[in-house]
This record gives C-alpha cells, structure tokens and sequence, in this order.
C-alpha cells in the first residue's frame, strides 16, 4: 500500500518498476524525459512513505547525496541528481544492469559452483579500488571528507556485464563534513569491525575488515556470521579474533589469498592493511594478468546470469570453476572448452592403451617361460649348446645339458622380475580425493556422519567402501555409496531438480595435494 502512494512520476523522471527495497527506501528502474523522444534509464532512490516525515531518515537521505555527489570513480555508483517533488526526496543514480555479489552468492550456493580465486582476487581488488577513491575522496573547497562507507556488504556491491564491480549505498557513511552523535553504532551486523560493533572510533581500516568478511563468504559460500540478530554473539565472536581463525578453515585451492584475508580480518586495527589500496595491490598480486582476470569474471557473470534466468540450466562442470595455478581461461569459447574436452579424450585413450600394453606384458612373461620356444629364450646362449654338442659319446651329456637348461630358465626368472618393476613402480598416497555438489542448498554425509555443506570439494578420504548422502532443505535425499582407490579423484554433482546425476567421473589424480 505504502508503495502505491508514490507518484508514478517525479520531476522529469517516469517510475518503471521497483528494483530493490530497504529499511529506509526503495529503488526505482526510471527513465529521464529528453528531448527528441531520449529517454536514459536511470535508478531512483525514494525515501520509503512511511519514513518520509522521519527527520533522522531525511537527515541520512541528504548526507548520502552530499557524499555521493564527491565521488567520480569507475568502481563507485555515480549521482547524477538529487531533488524533491510531492514532498518526497529522490537521490537520481546511474543504472547498473547486473547482479549484486548476493545475488552471485545465492546462485552458486545453490548450484554448487565455487568461485574460483582468481576471481575473488578481482573482485576485492575492484572493491578496493572504489573504496581507496572514496576514502580519499574530498570536496571541490579542498576539505577531506574522511569517509568510511560503514556498511560494506554483499547486496551493496555490484557487478555489470563489463566485469566493473560497483559499490553502493553510502546511506550510513561516515563522513567529517556530517555531524553524527558519538558513539552511534551503523551498518550491518555481521559485516561490522571488532571497533564498529563496539560503537568506538573508526578509520577506513574498519571498511578493510569489512571487505575481509564479504571475500571470506564469496569462498565459503556462507555467511562469517549466520546469526546476525544476536549481536551480542557476534560481539563476543569478534572480540575472540573468530573471524581470523575462521580463514584457516578455508579450502587449500584458495591458499594464496587466505595469508591475505587473515590481516584484514585482524581484531587490532593497526595489524590489518594500513588502506584498501595496500590490500588492492596484495590482491592483484595473485593474478599474473589483469585483463584475463577481467575476462574471466565476464565469463563467469554471464554463466551465473543464465544460470538464474533458468534455474533448471545445466551449469558448466564443477572442475571447470576451479582456480589453476596457471590461470585458466574461464572466457574461452565453446569452440575451446570442447577442444579441451577432446585433447583430455585423446590424452585418456593414449594412457589407457599404455596401461594395458604394461598390464598385457606383465600377464605374457611367465607364460614365455614355461614355453621352451626358441627364438626369445635360447638366444643368449646359443655358444653353450655348440660346446657340448662336440662329445657325442659321453655319458654324462645329458646331465650337463639339463643344468644348463636349468641355468638358462634361471636368467629367464631374473628377467620377470627386474623388468616389470620398472615399468610399473607407482608411489602409494593412502587415500583417495571426493567432491560433491548440488544444484540446491545441501547437507553432505559421508558414513552417517555430516561433513559440510555442499559444495565438498578435494575431501580426502581412507582407502575402502563409503556411504554418501546428499539432502537438501525440503529433506530429499540421495544416497550412494562407492570404494575409493589409491590416489583416484572422484567427483559428484546430483540435481534436485531432474533427479538425475550431471556429473559423475572418476580418475586417477594428475596432481594430488
């Protein structure tokens, strides 16, 4: 009801749809009124009806207009108008069609895709970019602003089709030229710092431990902190450096960045990234090439985006999301991925056949031996057959000449023995690797015992017979069960939706860690 009451039109700006709604206000996809029939598409912030005559909320409106209108950087929304018609205040943005990093979060949660971490390297590097803009950003007289966004979070950082991640909604900034109670505790819980949640003082260092929580969730695909309505919890948790420790649980494919996000996520802010553009550099330090990165994030956007257009899509393999120590690409073609596909093809039967080459010649050797045929086995002692073959007569011929049959069969074992070793010396790891996902949020166990939730990936397991099940929220269940051999990679991927398997391989592990 509330939202019927706005005016389908404000100044020369024509309301389209709502796109998003807050505590405070709603944003609007609109279109300006130009001449000659132009009409850009821009988005609208409008302060919820119900808060219009709160004076507080009006208050935070124009101060995130003040802030904004100092800002011109390529990773931070762009004001381009604030005004006010009907009594009602509107804050005229630019128009970012994409996906907020909850909405990429949701979506790979829920098919089981994991982002690799190149990828979570680019986006905090874009991330930290805006904020090292904004931080230092300040206004056409020349004063600092001091500004600290306070409430850096998934669903306030954008990406487009272009690769550019945005960050929005500096509603609750911290900003020198704002007078603001002390003490006064903004943002969101569960994405505070240690010093925030406590109300004391803050520095930009405070948007850094921020940021560390936003990239840790994107890996871990769950939130740092699930309950946020406690926040006495989340108090003590921060208090007791929960947030550091919980990168060490980290998966070992994002081994290069965990060092990284462990010193933003340090409780003394004199231990993390002195700004967020020290973290920026650390973070491209991780990708040998920028603009691969960039592509590859283009890539992924556009697989995610189709993937939330259709729900039921099959996504790419899960493998194929995985980090590479060289870097894949993740923007190559089908043309490409299907060049992949058969090079490994290839590459599988050239291995298959010389396997069975060595499993065929270690079956044919003994039974060379016990075949006294000639060719192979009398060659090497052709010489010693001629020497007692000159004495006819003696008695003791036959004699002689079994023992040095019995001499001949002899070097023969040797030969079995020596050789195949060769051929078939292979280290023994112990154990064998598993990943599982879904295409919905679940639960994996494996010997009726829960692991983690799904997406498991690299699990080791014991040699032997296990027992999996995957469930999901509704309580389905698919269960299964297979024996893990030595140092074989085995991966499962199960859809809810078609009740049927999309992935399911098994191979020996090329480069096991």
């Amino acid at each position: 009801m509330a939202q019927q009451q706005i005016p389908k039109q404000l100044g020369r700006y024509n309301l389209v749809r709502p796109i998003s709604k807050g505590g405070m206000a709603t944003i609007y996809e609109a279109r300006r009124n130009s001449i000659a029939g132009i009409s850009p598409k821009v988005a609208i912030k409008i302060i919820d009806p119900k808060q219009a005559s709160n004076e507080a909320f009006k208050k935070l409106f124009i101060n995130e207009a003040l802030v904004s209108s100092n800002l011109r950087h390529k990773n931070l929304i762009q004001i381009q108008d604030f005004n006010e018609d009907a009594g009602y205040y509107y804050l005229v943005m630019e128009f970012v069609d994409g996906l907020t990093l909850r909405h990429l979060f949701k979506t790979c949660r829920k098919h089981g895709l994991m982002i690799p971490q190149s990828l979570v390297a680019e986006i905090g590097r874009q991330i930290c970019e805006g904020l090292h803009h904004a931080h230092q950003a300040s206004t056409p007289e020349g004063i600092q602003l001091g500004l600290v966004h306070r409430d850096i979070k998934p669903s306030n950082v954008m990406i487009d089709g272009r690769g550019v991640i945005k960050v929005v909604d500096f509603g609750v900034s911290l900003a020198g030229i704002a007078q603001e109670r002390p003490g006064a505790i903004r943002g969101t819980w569960g994405y505070m710092s240690p010093e925030q949640a406590s109300g004391q003082p803050l520095t930009l260092r405070s948007d850094v431990f921020s940021l560390g929580i936003v990239l840790y969730e994107l890996i871990s695909l769950q939130p740092m902190f699930p309950n946020r309505q406690n926040t006495a919890q989340i108090k003590k948790l921060l208090q007791g450096d929960e947030a550091a420790r919980m990168i060490a649980k980290l998966p070992k494919d994002y081994k290069e960045i965990k060092p990284l996000l462990m010193r933003a996520l340090q409780r003394d802010p004199e231990a993390r990234f002195a700004t967020a553009e020290d973290m920026g550099k650390a973070l491209s330090g991780l990708s040998s090439d920028l603009v691969r990165a960039r592509e590859d994030l283009i890539f992924f956007y556009k697989k995610i985006k189709e993937l939330r257009e259709n729900p039921k899509r099959k996504g790419l393999p899960f493998e194929f999301f995985q980090d590479k120590s060289q870097g894949s690409n993740y923007s190559t073609n089908v043309f490409g991925f299907l060049s992949v596909i058969l090079v490994g093809a290839i590459i599988v039967l050239v291995l298959y056949f010389v396997f069975s080459g060595l499993v065929g010649n270690k079956k044919q050797t003994p039974e060379v031996v016990q075949e006294s045929s000639p060719p192979t086995i009398v060659e090497p002692t052709p010489t010693e057959v001629i020497v007692e073959t000159k004495t006819e007569t003696v008695t003791n011929t036959p004699v002689v000449k079994q023992t040095k049959t019995k001499t001949k069969i002899r070097a023969k074992k040797k030969k079995q023995k020596v050789e195949p070793t060769k051929k078939t010396e292979v280290k023994a790891l112990g154990y064998g690797q598993v990943t599982i996902s879904a295409d919905v949020t679940s639960r994996v166990y494996i010997d009726g015992k829960f692991v983690r939730s799904a997406p498991l990936v690299k699990h080791k397991l014991p040699l032997g017979k296990h027992r999996f099940t995957i469930a999901n929220e509704n309580g389905d269940r698919k269960n299964f069960s297979f024996t893990v051999q030595d140092g074989y990679f085995y991966l499962y991927q199960w859809s809810f939706y078609d009740n049927s398997w999309k992935w399911k391989k098994h191979q020996k592990m090329t480069n096991p860690r």
